[in-house]
């Protein structure tokens, strides 16, 4: 499966750089926050670590600017994931609140699109049984900072597919 856009729900402490690493990957990335202060605010944090990227010769002007045209940022889950290839939940650690996102997500989303949570504890069977594709959720837990930091722990679901895994690996 190729992968041309992400989505990344939540903007907030791990989210923004999750998104940040896809857009410096190239994907057209698409940053949803559930308030416009929260949007600002992860935008915010985006752009400070981008011009940090830049001071320390990490990144050229020339980059940084290419990386602020793929964010397409939203306050509308639908704007955001209905075309993704790849959604990348990043709100809060209750199973309740990602169950919620997922359900969402799992209407709104084409059928082969992959389903990621960035969970550090709570088990991706369990988030991916209120979806009707548990072959396409996985855990894409992101450690912290995640612009900084080139570590991701990738946990599948009991029902995760193959073809699944290795997309994400890619």
């Amino acid at each position: 499966m190729e992968i041309n856009k992400v989505c990344v729900v939540g903007a907030g402490v791990m989210g923004h750089g999750i998104a940040l690493v896809a857009a410096r990957a190239g994907f057209k990335t698409a940053v949803v926050e559930t308030e416009a202060h929260l949007l600002d605010k992860g935008l915010n944090r985006i752009k400070n670590s981008i011009n940090k990227f830049v001071q320390t010769k990490k990144m050229n002007e020339d980059d940084a600017e290419h990386v602020v045209e793929l964010l397409q940022p939203t306050l509308h889950l639908e704007e955001g994931a209905s075309d993704a290839d790849v959604v990348i939940e990043a709100v809060p650690e209750l199973l309740d609140v990602k169950q919620t996102v997922f359900k969402k997500l799992d209407s709104i989303c084409p059928p082969q699109t992959i389903l990621c949570t960035n969970t550090s504890q709570l088990s991706i069977t369990e988030i991916a049984s209120v979806t009707s594709r548990p072959d396409k959720v996985i855990g894409t837990h992101f450690f912290a900072p995640a612009q900084v930091m080139k570590l991701i722990e990738i946990p599948r679901g009991e029902k995760t597919s193959d073809e699944t895994l290795n997309t994400v690996l890619k």
